[in-house]
């Protein structure tokens, strides 16, 4: 980079000892500014070099988001088939908690018809010991001593085996009653079975859904940590962002800092070529007081003076004017600034002529230039023509007259 801006020095040096004949240009010294350009070139490099690692850095943060979020999405799903697991095997367990009840209410009731089956029993014992004692009364068997000290239907039978004249009919009954009673012991020790075989198999149920929720938790607890990990890969791309946008902003600094510090240097050097030209100007040329000349000879007619307008002040004077008519110099001086095209900071196409080191007057809006810069011109002479170019809204020239660089009332000079 310094050694580029070494050559632009060297060349615009070239340049402005051609542009003014008879003239030896002054050496400009700009090392002070090339060397705080090489500084902040240096650093701009360095801030670049950092952004690329920033950059690949970046890429990969971007990389390990995108495969703990993949890896997030998996778990996630995982998660929604465990929880549907879950809620099928607390569906079972429901199942069988109802399927347990029935069989508790099966039970209670067997136990109900047990005991209302041996309240039964019990008063037919009673009803048949009574006709007993009345049916048998002899000498054979005394029925009383039968049936002294029993209690129990099972025992009575047995004793009453021995006693001849029990009617059928009783003994059918008492058989019956026996049946019926063994039947529901039977019932209930059935029903009772298939509770305990309900009971365990809500047990393993429970310890499946146990298992299920153990493997849940364990989902839950690494989708928790994922999550977290995306969360610190997210603070550390946003640092990384950061990082880049702050050096990007120091490089944007540097470069505003180094095209002010190449204006320095282009101004140096225009003032240089500037100096060189009046120093090389005949001195009878420069202009040392008196009225400047019109600088449009075909018109006189003001269309907008010095001072304000339009809410704003009006640096100049404009003078109307057909497009095409010739521009002439106010006064003998150096051509120091030419624009030949485009916008020019609102002045479209213009001249500047430096007469001395303190006086120099503008031409803008031009059809066309005339003129190159570093062109020694004389009081009169063309440099141009009139036009609208750049901010106007009519053919007209805009003159201005800047002393030490601050722009005056042109009629003072004319």
């Amino acid at each position: 980079m310094k050694k580029i801006l070494s050559l632009i020095v060297c060349f615009s040096l070239v340049v402005a000892s051609l542009s003014f004949p008879n003239t030896v240009a002054e050496e400009v010294d700009v090392t002070k500014e090339e060397q705080s350009i090489a500084e902040i070139d240096a650093k701009i490099q360095n801030n670049k070099a950092k952004i690329s690692e920033f950059q690949k850095e970046l890429e990969a943060k971007k990389s390990d988001i995108k495969s703990e979020r993949e890896n997030l999405e998996i778990l996630q799903q995982k998660i929604l088939l465990q929880n549907e697991n879950i809620v099928a095997v607390q569906s079972q367990i429901d199942i069988l908690d109802r399927q347990i009840q029935a069989k508790e209410n099966d039970i209670a009731t067997l136990e109900a018809s047990i005991v209302q089956q041996e309240a039964d029993i019990a008063d037919e014992i009673e009803a048949f010991k009574k006709r007993l004692l009345a049916m048998y009364v002899s000498d054979t068997a005394d029925i009383t001593q039968i049936l002294v000290g029993t209690s129990d239907f099972i025992d009575i039978l047995a004793r009453v085996q021995v006693v001849q004249s029990v009617s059928k009919q009783d003994k059918k009954m008492l058989d019956e009653l026996d049946e019926r009673l063994n039947n529901l012991n039977i019932d209930r020790q059935n029903i009772e079975t298939e509770k305990i075989e309900l009971q365990i198999k809500k047990e393993n149920t429970e310890k499946k859904k146990e298992e299920f929720q153990g493997l849940l938790d364990d989902l839950n607890n690494d989708m928790a940590d994922i999550q977290a990990r995306i969360d610190e890969l997210d603070a550390e791309e946003a640092n990384i962002n950061w990082q880049i946008n702050v050096a990007n902003d120091e490089n944007e600094d540097f470069e505003a800092e180094s095209a002010r510090l190449e204006e320095e240097i282009k101004r140096k050097q225009e003032e240089a070529a500037k100096k060189a030209a009046m120093k090389a100007l005949d001195p009878s040329l420069l202009y040392t007081g008196g009225a400047l000349n019109w600088p449009v000879p075909s018109s006189y007619m003001v269309t907008s003076g010095f001072g304000p307008r339009w809410g704003t002040t009006h640096r100049g004077l404009d003078i109307g004017a057909p497009s095409g008519s010739p521009i002439v110099a106010a006064e003998s001086g150096v051509v120091i600034v030419v624009n030949p095209s485009g916008w020019g900071g609102g002045y479209g196409k213009y001249v500047v002529v430096s007469h001395n080191e303190s006086l120099s007057t503008l031409y803008g809006h031009m059809s066309e230039v005339g003129c190159a810069e570093g062109d020694v011109v004389t009081r009169g002479q063309v440099i141009g023509y009139v036009g609208s170019t750049g901010d106007s809204t009519g053919n007209h020239l805009h003159f201005e007259v800047r002393y030490n660089g601050a722009r005056t009332d042109p009629t003072s000079y004319l």
